[in-house]
């Protein structure tokens, strides 16, 4: 009987250690796998996530980026468009009270910046009381053109009330007309070493 026990004993454990062998363990390798599989998939959401609520931020903002697009075209226009420049000037001189301004632009010259824009450099003279010239000045600066005034020079001409400054100004407007593409890396070449890839 006891020699019974421990046979049924025996065969007990044999085929527990079967089961664990043969169905536990690879079940259990199974499911270690099944969960790295799913904390994957699950940072995989995240990102998506992620990603979604800025492709719907961007959805929301399409218009304004739309709007700053349309503006950064007219401040920066593909090409010189002087024509424009010169009726925008004319009109700011006329709306401040300036006299006689001239306007003289260069051609646009590429940037020494790869990929920056082209520059139209400009020398404009208005002569005008103190206060006038301010106001030419700031709708120079208002202009849609993007404008950058590099220096003013102020010269008293007449005298008492009939006095006036004339204003000698040099700026620079912008383009992308004749830009200097942005430099892109030549690839590099591989030493070839006789054996085929």
């Amino acid at each position: 009987m006891r020699s019974r026990l421990l046979v049924l004993a025996v065969a007990a454990v044999a085929i527990t250690g079967l089961w664990f062998v043969g169905l536990w363990r690879p079940q259990a390798g199974d499911l270690a796998d099944a969960r790295t599989r799913r904390a994957t998939a699950e940072a995989r959401v995240t990102t998506l996530d992620t990603q979604l609520a800025s492709l719907r931020a961007a959805a929301r903002n399409a218009s304004q980026v739309e709007l700053d697009a349309g503006r950064l075209r007219g401040a920066i226009p593909d090409d010189a468009q002087l024509s424009l420049l010169l009726l925008q000037a004319n009109d700011a001189a006329g709306r401040s009270g300036v006299q006689y301004l001239t306007v003289t632009p260069t051609e646009p010259a590429p940037s020494s910046v790869p990929g920056a824009a082209a520059e139209i450099k400009l020398a404009i003279d208005v002569t005008g009381r103190y206060g006038q010239l301010l106001d030419f000045l700031d709708r120079l600066a208002d202009m849609p053109r993007a404008m950058v005034v590099d220096t003013i020079s102020l010269t008293p001409e007449g005298q008492g009330a009939a006095a006036t400054l004339r204003a000698a100004i040099a700026g620079r407007v912008f383009t992308t007309q004749g830009m200097t593409p942005t430099s892109v890396p030549e690839p590099t070449s591989v030493p070839e070493t006789g054996a085929t890839p």
